[in-house]
């Protein structure tokens, strides 16, 4: 049987993993532009303490979307 442990730090191991987040949102920009205009965001992965990046949950995105239409 499996640890959550290792099931969490397995989940990171396909990840693209960035040592910084300004690599991060860098790369999260490009693939932005490339999904033409899709939310993509940076985050710092709690497992293994790198930056990955990825889609918003629905919350996140709500919240998001919410701050464009402000400006």
């Amino acid at each position: 049987m499996t640890s959550k442990r290792r099931l969490r730090r397995r989940s990171c191991e396909s990840k693209v993993q960035h040592l910084s987040e300004a690599a991060a949102i860098r790369a999260a920009r490009a693939v932005q532009a490339k999904s033409q205009g899709a939310p993509v965001r940076a985050y710092k992965c709690p497992h293994c303490g790198k930056w990955h990046i990825g889609t918003p949950d629905s919350r996140k995105l709500q919240a998001l979307r919410a701050k464009q239409e402000d400006r």
